[in-house]
């Protein structure tokens, strides 16, 4: 398998899971499981798998979204994990977030598992935003600490 066929196949099905179960709490949240390239205009291609859940209820200050991403770098040279993230959209955001990589793996299938076996930090996270967000003030711009 290519790097990037590892990526998807590991990741994917993982991905939708979480996506199935937040979105069942969630109707009114928007979710969507994709598999994007990224730099395809540059020599340094990359790939990311994501789970994104989009917030109906944003302000215009506030991130409307909150993501799963796993990445790679530089498929068409030296293949790398640069990334497995919960992250938000630009904007106020109450604060929870977690990055598994904090410097580029070159890629192996063993980095990869380790990425996949470290998963369920990302999907508890990922569930602690959403749920986050969920408990902010309507009235307000800012995030609750509880």
């Amino acid at each position: 398998m290519t790097p990037l066929e590892e990526l998807e196949h590991r990741f994917l099905p993982r991905l939708e899971s979480t996506r199935e179960r937040v979105a069942a709490r969630l109707p009114d949240y928007r979710f969507s499981v994709y598999s994007s390239p990224i730099g395809s205009r540059t020599p340094l291609q990359g790939h990311d798998v994501v789970l994104e859940c989009f917030m109906p209820d944003a302000h215009p200050d506030q991130a409307d979204n909150v993501a799963i991403i796993i990445a790679l770098m530089h498929l068409t040279t030296e293949p790398a994990i640069c990334g497995a993230s919960v992250d938000w959209g630009a904007g106020d955001n109450p604060g929870i977030h977690i990055d598994l990589v904090a410097e580029p793996i070159p890629f192996s299938s063993a980095a990869l598992a380790e990425v996949e076996r470290k998963y369920p930090r990302l999907d508890e996270v990922f569930e602690q935003a959403v749920s986050a967000w969920r408990k902010r003030s309507p009235a307000q711009h800012a995030f609750r600490a509880d």
